[in-house]
C-alpha cells in the first residue's frame, strides 16, 4: 500500500544526491539481500541436514526455519520503516479543520 500510491514518484537519495524512487531505493535491495541470505542458508543448512536423522534432523531444520523467519521479518520491518519514511517525504501536506460532535 505504502509502494503503491508513490511507486512512479520520484525523489532525491539523499545518500546519493540522485533522483529514485521507492521500489528500486527500498523494496528491490531488500528482495536481492534477503534472497541471496536465503540461497546461502540453504546451502549450509542442507549440507549440515544430510549429516543428521531422526529428532535432530527435525530439531535442526526447525531451528533454521526460525533463524530465516527472523531474518526475513527483520529485514522486512526495516524496508517498511524506510518506505513509511521516504512516502510521508512525497506524501502532499493538507490541512483541514477538525470537527467534534458534542
Amino acid at each position: 500500500m505504502v509502494v503503491e500510491a508513490y511507486k512512479h514518484k520520484k525523489f532525491i537519495d539523499s545518500s546519493t544526491g540522485k533522483k529514485t524512487d521507492l521500489i528500486y531505493k527500498d523494496v528491490n535491495p531488500t528482495k536481492k539481500a534477503a534472497t541471496k541470505q536465503f540461497k546461502a542458508n540453504l546451502a549450509q543448512s542442507d549440507k549440515v541436514a544430510k549429516t543428521l536423522s531422526g529428532d535432530k534432523l527435525t530439531a535442526y531444520l526447525t531451528e533454521q526455519n526460525q533463524k530465516n523467519a527472523d531474518y526475513a521479518q527483520k529485514k522486512w520491518q526495516t524496508m517498511n520503516n524506510s518506505l513509511i519514511v521516504h512516502s510521508n517525504k512525497l506524501a502532499p501536506v493538507t490541512k483541514s479543520k477538525l470537527t467534534f460532535n458534542k
